[in-house]
């Protein structure tokens, strides 16, 4: 349970070390409402779109309490979307 990991009240980070992918995504919504930044590399980004349109990628990953998410792309940089202000 997500809400258990919750400290001071606030929600925690997550770093999923599994791949996000369109089809089971729904399974995710659950975890990613309730976790206040997301964390994902490229191997774990594996929308489509995500190198096309990372933002917009990004942004349907935010969902209920989930403010930031970033996309890790090592030597490349990374992206980070910041739901409250975009």
């Amino acid at each position: 349970r997500v809400a258990a990991l919750r400290r001071d009240g606030r929600p925690p980070a997550l770093a999923p070390h599994l791949p996000l992918r369109a089809d089971p995504l729904d399974v995710w919504h659950p975890v990613l409402a309730a976790v206040d930044a997301l964390f994902v590399s490229d191997d774990e980004l594996a929308l489509p779109g995500a190198n096309d349109r990372p933002r917009e990628v990004l942004g349907a990953l935010a969902r209920g309490a989930t403010r930031y998410v970033v996309h890790k792309r090592g030597a490349r940089g990374g992206v980070l979307l910041d739901a409250h202000t975009e």
